[in-house]
């Protein structure tokens, strides 16, 4: 257990990205994959790849091609989408840009076209899109076990650089282009026009592509109807005789309703003291978001490590700024060693361009000189985690899920560090596929960041991954019912009168 050295602070985690950087998404079957009609003639391309989650929710990769010379040209994802944002995206995209519709191609296809414009590109000395590094784990590991497709590059033999007017990134290529393969030897076009037809440039384009006006979600509005609040208990057995008629209901409705009545006991149900999930952790400490941070810092130490978090946050998606800010960091750390905050932000950094190792060695080194600084040493929880060692994160924080259990030297704490460890412990579980547990905490995270309104970035990712295992979890429930009319029976009336409850009769 960390000794007794009272520090303070809190620090923003796991993002949905870090589902990617897990390679958690090569996971989900493929759905389908999506090319522009006319990519062999214009020798660009957008490519999607639709990977699906349980429930009809779905993760996208985007990637725009240019098979002529600049490769991976852009690249983003969108991450467990709804059926309605799926089919919507499909919808205008085809009905938006004539003449650039796309169609539904193999998954090696799609493959093929990304890798061979990325190895041309490579080949020529331009990397990819910055977040390739990211969106490449939508797509499988590119090996033997990918049949290899001839994909036409270049034009006519020689790379061919076409470039609207306003591109900042023009002269990056024209540099690369004589520096590696020399004047006279590619071709060159400035366009006023854009090229590459239908395209999105950023996150904040897609959004803006998925907003719709009210009028648009006329015929929408009972997309799930959820009719099983007028089931009778008759129809509740008949529901609960076939795992296949909850994937015909699904809702995200009925999937809650079943999970809540037959699958998970809150500390209520448990009567731990009508003590809810939040409570539960909490219990022999406290939640003070009012006190006095970082108290072993000094108002210029503090405003310092705010600083660097600034600029990690706005450069979180780009490897080549991310390794500039770690030297930034490095120096800094040098310079004030004492400052813990900024170790933490130099492992976040690691974190996020996926070096765990790296990682690892800066969140071990800042509990070996800070041993009870609370994030610090979540962090150091999470780093384990991430690298498949749940023994160390349980010789770290130890087995009760309890707070002041776990950090006995403290008698408050913010709500941030207790989300931190709401979330490490949802993974620990959700690795170990346990719905009590990993529901217990998804639901104490939820009731803080109702009370304190804190938004965390990997609600999505956590909630996600919960809903693909209740929703397993529930399959074989209805399974295990399977030819045993008596428990059918039972459990079709406690659903029943649990409806009743929930309908307020």
């Amino acid at each position: 257990m960390p000794k007794k050295n009272k520090k303070k602070s809190g620090q923003p985690t796991l993002t949905p990205r870090s589902y990617l950087q897990q390679k958690r998404a090569r996971r989900l079957p493929i759905k389908t994959c999506w090319i522009t009609k006319n990519w062999k003639g214009a020798g660009k391309a957008n490519v999607a790849v639709v990977r699906e989650h349980k429930g009809e929710h779905f993760t996208i990769g985007f990637y725009l091609v240019d098979l002529y010379c600049t490769g991976v040209k852009d690249t983003w994802y969108l991450f467990n989408i709804s059926k309605f944002e799926y089919e919507d995206i499909v919808r205008q995209f085809n009905d938006t840009y004539e003449g650039h519709e796309i169609e539904e191609c193999s998954y090696e296809l799609a493959h093929n076209v990304i890798f061979a414009g990325l190895e041309y590109a490579e080949e020529l000395g331009i990397e990819p899109a910055n977040d390739f590094h990211l969106t490449k784990f939508i797509l499988e590991e590119d090996d033997e076990s990918i049949p290899l497709i001839e994909i036409e590059v270049g034009f006519e033999g020689k790379p061919y650089l076409v470039s609207l007017l306003d591109d900042p990134n023009t002269g990056y290529y024209l540099k690369i282009l004589r520096e590696n393969v020399g004047e006279g030897n590619f071709l060159f076009t400035e366009s006023p026009l854009n090229y590459f037809g239908p395209e999105f440039d950023n996150e904040e384009d897609v959004e803006n592509f998925l907003a719709v006006e009210d009028d648009d979600f006329e015929g929408h509005e009972d997309f799930y109807d959820n009719e099983f609040y007028e089931w009778s208990p008759k129809e509740w057995v008949e529901f609960l005789k076939d795992s296949y008629r909850f994937e015909e209901e699904w809702s995200p409705a009925l999937q809650n309703f079943i999970l809540y009545s037959c699958l998970y006991q809150s500390p209520v149900d448990m009567n731990l003291k009508n003590k809810d999930e939040l409570d539960y952790i909490v219990d022999g400490s406290a939640i003070n978001e009012d006190a006095k941070i970082n108290e072993s810092l000094n108002q210029a130490d503090y405003e310092k490590a705010v600083q660097w978090l600034l600029d990690i946050q706005e450069f979180i998606d780009d490897r080549k700024e991310i390794r500039k800010l770690i030297k930034g960091l490095q120096k800094e750390i040098k310079e004030n060693p004492h400052n813990y905050i900024l170790r933490n932000y130099l492992a976040t950094c690691y974190q996020s361009i996926d070096e765990k190792r790296k990682w690892l060695e800066v969140a071990k080194e800042t509990y070996e000189l800070f041993p009870n600084y609370v994030v610090g040493i979540l962090n150091l929880a999470l780093v384990h985690l991430y690298n498949d060692d749940p023994k160390a994160m349980l010789d770290l924080l130890g087995m009760d899920i309890k707070i002041s259990k776990t950090f006995p030297f403290r008698s408050e704490f913010y709500p941030s560090e207790i989300i931190q460890f709401c979330e490490i412990w949802q993974i620990y579980y959700l690795q170990a596929n346990n719905l009590q547990l990993s529901t217990f905490f998804n639901q104490a995270r939820n009731q803080l960041a109702m009370s304190y309104e804190i938004m965390f970035d990997n609600n999505q990712f956590l909630q996600s991954s919960l809903d693909d295992l209740v929703y397993v979890e529930i399959v074989d429930f209805i399974e295990s019912l399977k030819d045993k009319p008596g428990e059918q029976k039972k459990m079709a009336k406690k659903l029943s009168d649990n409806l009743e409850m929930f309908n307020g009769d």
